[in-house]
Formats: C-alpha cells, sequence, structure tokens
C-alpha cells in the first residue's frame, strides 16, 4: 500500500498494529510467529480456512482480539512477580540485618562474660531471645548463666525459646536434645525445690 500510494504521489499515513510483535509478547515460546502457525497453534480458524485472503484478515483480527486480552493479564501477572520478587529482596535484606544485629550481640555478650560482667552478658543474649534471632551460642551461654545462678524458670524459657527458633539450622547448638536436655533438668530442679519449700 505504501508503494502503491508513492507511486501515485498519495501521501499515506498509516498506524498499524503489529500482531507479530503482540503474539511474542503474549504467546512466547512457540517455534514461529508465521499467521499459519498461530492459525494452528491458537485455533484462530476452523481447519482447511486459512490462506484466503478474508479467512486470514478474520484470524489475524482474532489474534490480535486474543493477544488484547492476554498481554494486560501477562503484564499483571509480571507486576505480581516483581513485587514477589522486591518483598523477597526486602526480606532477604531484613533477614541479614538481623543476623549482623545478632552477632554483634553475641560478641558483646562474649565480651562482656570475659570482663567477668555476667548481667550485661545476660542482657544482650536476652535482646537476641527476644527478637527470636538464630545465634545459638546466644540461647546456650544464657542457660548455662541462669544454670549458675540457679534459675531455673529462666533456664526453662530459654529452652522453649531455643526449641522454637533453632531446630532445623545446622550444628550441635541448634540440636532440640540439647535444650530438651537442659529443660528437663531444670524442670527437675524446680519440681525439688517447690517439694522441699
Amino acid at each position: 500500500l505504501v508503494y502503491e500510494c508513492a507511486r501515485q504521489k498519495i501521501t499515506l499515513d498509516v498506524n498499524y498494529i503489529d500482531t507479530v510483535r503482540l503474539a511474542r509478547l503474549a504467546f512466547p515460546g512457540l517455534e514461529n510467529y508465521k499467521l499459519n502457525t498461530l492459525i494452528h497453534e491458537l485455533n484462530l480458524l476452523d481447519h482447511g480456512q486459512e490462506h484466503r485472503a478474508m479467512s486470514d484478515v478474520d484470524a489475524t483480527a482474532r489474534l490480535y482480539l486474543l493477544c488484547r486480552e492476554r498481554i494486560p493479564a501477562m503484564q499483571k501477572i509480571a507486576a505480581e512477580e516483581q513485587e514477589r520478587e522486591k518483598e523477597q529482596e526486602r526480606l532477604e535484606r531484613e533477614k541479614e540485618r538481623l543476623e549482623e544485629k545478632a552477632y554483634n550481640l553475641n560478641q558483646y555478650g562474649l565480651q562482656a562474660e570475659a570482663a567477668g560482667d555476667v548481667e550485661k552478658a545476660s542482657r544482650y543474649y536476652e535482646d537476641i531471645i527476644t527478637e527470636k534471632m538464630s545465634m545459638p551460642n546466644a540461647y546456650m551461654r544464657l542457660a548455662i548463666i541462669y544454670k549458675k545462678q540457679k534459675r531455673w524458670e529462666d533456664v526453662v524459657r530459654v529452652c522453649d525459646a531455643a526449641l522454637v527458633v533453632l531446630p532445623g539450622r545446622p550444628g550441635k547448638l541448634c540440636q532440640p536434645e540439647e535444650y530438651e536436655k537442659r529443660k528437663a533438668y531444670a524442670l527437675a530442679k524446680l519440681t525439688d525445690t517447690s517439694v522441699k519449700q
């Protein structure tokens, strides 16, 4: 059309929609995007109607309408997927931040213990446990501190917290048996104390 109009000295300004580009967006992964392939893949015409002028026009119009329906839905799915990825990245960053905070609190606790300030160390470890951070050493250190202080209810509380947060992570300090054993010991001591009173 453009060629013939130019030959006749007619100015032609045509707005067109490329159904091949739309089909590539709407139906990714097809072998090719020739009209004949799309007719068969998408059932645009009854068998045997292809390659007739009006049938091909009809097939192209149907293809366009299918693409118009499908592309917004795909864009919505893509936008939702993007949102999920953003949320996942946010959660990863938050996890990294918490891990770094837990590591620092644990280091402060260890330093306080080394300096002989058990109360200060306990506060650092308690911060880790209160925020349900996965720092196995803090749970174990705090359980040991409370055991030495004969604070049996606190030993039970720390062990319960560890049993919620730590299982599934690698390492001896994450094994439920470690905390079950310490909890049982503390409960026995609590029972002995209450019987003596």
